[in-house]
């Protein structure tokens, strides 16, 4: 089976990259700028359409962007599958009218936990932007600028990045499964983090690596 990969973010010009899950949302405005929302989808295979959310999101919202969004994607890289579609477990994406459209279209759905934001690839490649976004030397003047800056820091996310969240996502579920639903010992650690030349990006790492992979690049002695 592959794996394709979908949520939400807000994007704020005044601070980068909070997260939320799309029903929860509230508009905001700070700076004279505001903030957008986007939807977004991934597989091991490519991006997906990165999508501008007007307004607050609903089922019948949803459902058009699956209609129109990821779609087109899963046919392009999956053909008649064998695939599987996540998404967390919001109201709007466990709605009736939501389920009608995957059960119509015959999209297989991944069981995902409630409440395991955390354990979502995407939340990892919504960081991946919030650093590229950081990095920019002047923050976005307006909501355009801001739409465009993400957008471009959306494509311009490496191949390996994603390819590699999505093989690491096994194992990390396996370690959940393990600690019978609790807390692991598995971080995501970002391709700059530390020693670039020594950390892989998307990659979730256990503790025990982490500890020597630390001491290797710093003055860590414990």
């Amino acid at each position: 089976m592959n794996l394709a990969l979908q949520s939400g973010s807000r994007m704020d010009a005044s601070g980068f990259g909070e997260r939320f899950f799309s029903d929860c949302t509230v508009p905001t405005v700070k700076f004279g700028c505001g903030s957008i929302m986007v939807w977004g989808c991934f597989s091991w295979f490519g991006l997906g359409p990165l999508v501008p959310v007007i307004g607050n999101m609903n089922s019948e919202m949803y459902v058009d962007i699956l209609e129109n969004a990821p779609l087109p994607t899963l046919w392009k890289y999956f053909g008649e599958g064998p695939f599987l579609f996540h998404q967390d477990n919001c109201s709007i994406h466990t709605s009736r009218l939501a389920q009608a459209w995957f059960d119509e279209m015959g999209v297989l759905k991944l069981d995902w936990p409630s409440q395991s934001p955390d354990l979502n690839p995407i939340q990892h490649l919504w960081d991946e932007i919030e650093r590229r976004l950081c990095s920019q030397p002047n923050r976005p003047s307006s909501l355009q600028v801001l739409t465009s800056t993400v957008m471009d820091a959306w494509k311009a996310v490496p191949m390996v990045t994603y390819q590699k969240l999505v093989e690491s996502l096994p194992k990390y579920v396996q370690a959940v499964i393990h600690a019978k639903g609790g807390p692991t010992s598995y971080y995501y650690v970002p391709q700059d983090a530390l020693n670039p030349d020594q950390w892989v990006s998307g990659y979730f790492w256990p503790d025990s690596v982490l500890r020597r992979l630390y001491k290797s690049s710093t003055d860590y002695n414990n």
